[in-house]
């Protein structure tokens, strides 16, 4: 039962797991399996918006079992998307909770994409400033429903998993320009023996 922990305490050890791995699926999964001990959450998804493509990417999925890295653009319909932005923008949330995730388009196109059954379905709206970054999307199975009080201590989490997301792009995006000065660096050496020759340069 979370009443068993204060908030204070659930949001401290939350955040521990969130912002204690940057390999952001271990850091999912060790999440998931903390929230577990009080609130069934059993597969957490979680998403960030591709600003140059103007697409949303899932990024990483925990189960039960374990976290997985993905990358995969999270195809949602245009219709889809007004009507979820209607809803979020008219009245800030900082979640949106779907108790009949098959009676919503957005909750149900996101289901089937993932290929994912769904008694119901709680995402965390997840911002920097004034701008939505991303989502953590987390599914409950077996018609298990959250009360006010569930909802309450999983949204204490938007900032720290802001916080983790916010980490991860940074973390890809100094792998990615490792990567660019490596491929640059042997494109710059394969130029340097056509011109000089393996043995001098070998030698210099």
């Amino acid at each position: 039962m979370i009443g068993k922990m204060d908030k204070n305490e659930f949001f401290r050890e939350a955040t521990i797991r969130i912002c204690g791995n940057l390999e952001i699926e271990q850091a999912l999964h060790s999440t998931l399996k903390f929230i577990r001990g009080f609130i069934p959450i059993d597969i957490m998804l979680l998403e960030y918006f591709d600003s140059g493509k103007k697409v949303m990417r899932t990024v990483a999925k925990a189960t039960i079992e374990s976290g997985q890295k993905i990358d995969l653009v999270t195809h949602i319909s245009e219709k889809a998307q007004k009507d979820a932005a209607e809803k979020y923008d008219k009245k800030k949330l900082k979640h949106l909770y779907y108790k009949e995730p098959k009676n919503d388009l957005l909750a149900k196109e996101l289901l089937d994409f993932h290929n994912i059954s769904a008694d119901s379905l709680l995402v965390l709206v997840l911002e920097s400033g004034k701008e939505r970054i991303g989502n953590v999307v987390m599914i409950l199975k077996g018609n298990i429903k959250l009360n006010k009080q569930q909802i309450d201590y999983l949204t204490l989490l938007n900032e720290p998993f802001t916080v983790a997301l916010a980490n991860h792009k940074k973390h890809r995006e100094v792998i990615r320009l490792k990567e660019l000065l490596t491929d640059d660096n042997k494109y710059l050496h394969q130029q340097l023996r056509q011109i000089s020759g393996d043995e001098i340069i070998g030698s210099n």
